[in-house]
């Protein structure tokens, strides 16, 4: 199973606005309205939600990197 970095492509010293960003451009590849609306789509797009609500904030990326 591929970590939440390598969901959103970046690396374990990603600074917040990398992060960010990174979401944003997988958010725009994965969404269902634009890469299609089906289960393997969706999966994509929650595990990048996921990712990105794991790694945006600061105590839950500190919790996950310990679990690494």
């Amino acid at each position: 199973m591929a970590t939440h970095y390598e969901i959103l492509g970046i690396s374990q010293t990603a600074t917040p606005a990398e992060i960010r960003e990174a979401w944003r451009q997988r958010c725009l590849e994965t969404h269902p309205d634009k890469a299609g609306n089906t289960p393997e789509n969706n999966a994509k797009f929650s595990a990048v939600q996921n990712a990105y609500e794991t790694l945006s904030e600061p105590a839950r990326r500190v919790l996950y990197d310990q679990q690494l």
